[in-house]
């Protein structure tokens, strides 16, 4: 009897693994193509707007969003220039210039609903939103903690505090 549970729970591990090993491998690369496609499309559009030899000094540090859109920071303390590139729009500050970041985070104690990053320069025409989750998490998830400290980390790159980071 105990061989035979010892089988059973030994077949159920070795079918997982090999589960793992067929879809999970396969939704993997699915996932890494989508990032290079989204990241790649964004890298694209900053080296129009910033110049080949700007994007190349400049520091990137790129963000996925829950609802698979990306956007890449750029910033480069001896260029003075910071850009927030989406697929939408581009928006150009100064680096030195007094930017404002607020997390704006809706929901409890154990739970957020949504996450928005906003952002406030003199060069821009109006507030900046950045929408990092758009559904409900847990705070303490792998997901949640990853969307609350890419929003605590770009903060700390808009204000000035984070600059160490970064690629």
């Amino acid at each position: 009897m105990d061989n035979l549970f010892l089988f059973i729970i030994f077949g159920i591990v070795g079918a997982l693994c090999i589960f793992n090993l067929t879809v999970g491998k396969r939704n993997r690369q699915k996932v890494t193509q989508h990032n290079s496609d989204v990241f790649g499309a964004l890298k694209d559009r900053a080296v129009e707007t910033l110049g080949q030899s700007k994007y190349d000094k400049a520091t990137k540090v790129p963000y996925m969003g829950d609802n698979a859109n990306g956007f890449i920071l750029c910033f480069s303390k001896d260029a003075d220039i910071m850009a927030l590139i989406t697929y939408d729009d581009t928006y150009v500050m100064k680096y030195n210039s007094k930017k404002s970041c607020e997390v704006i985070v809706d929901g409890d104690k154990t739970h957020f609903n949504s996450l928005v990053v906003s952002i406030a320069a003199p060069e821009l025409e109006h507030d900046v939103r950045l929408a990092l989750a758009t559904s409900r998490h847990r705070r303490r998830s792998f997901v949640g903690k990853a969307i609350l400290q890419d929003a605590e980390e770009l903060r700390g790159f808009i204000t000035g505090d984070g600059e160490k980071k970064g690629e």
